[in-house]
C-alpha cells in the first residue's frame, strides 16, 4: 500500500469504529423498547448487531495492520449478516422466522 493512502485508511477505520456505538446505541434502543418486553425478532436483531460489531472490530484491526487476506473475507460475512437478517422481512411471520434462525 502506497503512503498516502496511509490517512486515508485511517480516516476510514476510525469512521467505522465510531459506528460501533451506533450500534450499542441500536442495540440498548431495541432492548428498551415496548417496556423492555422482549420478542423474537429482538433477538434475533441483537444478535446480528452483535456479530456485525465483531465483524468491524476484527476488520478494522487487521486492515491496521495491513492483513488484507484475512479482512477481505469478514467483508462477505458482513454481507451475509445483512441477508440473514433481512430475510426475516421477506417472510409472513418474522417473529416464528427468528425462532427457527
Amino acid at each position: 500500500m502506497k503512503k498516502a493512502n496511509e490517512p486515508i485508511l485511517a480516516k476510514k477505520i476510525k469512521e467505522l469504529r465510531r459506528h460501533l456505538d451506533d450500534y450499542k446505541s441500536l442495540s440498548s434502543a431495541i432492548l428498551q423498547a415496548d417496556g423492555g418486553a422482549l420478542f423474537p425478532i429482538d433477538m434475533l436483531s441483537t444478535a446480528v448487531i452483535h456479530r456485525s460489531m465483531c465483524l468491524i472490530s476484527g476488520f478494522c484491526e487487521l486492515i491496521e495492520k495491513k492483513n488484507f487476506i484475512c479482512a477481505a473475507p469478514l467483508v462477505r460475512l458482513m454481507l451475509d449478516n445483512l441477508l440473514r437478517f433481512y430475510a426475516a422481512w421477506l417472510v409472513d411471520k418474522p417473529h416464528e422466522f427468528a425462532i427457527k434462525y
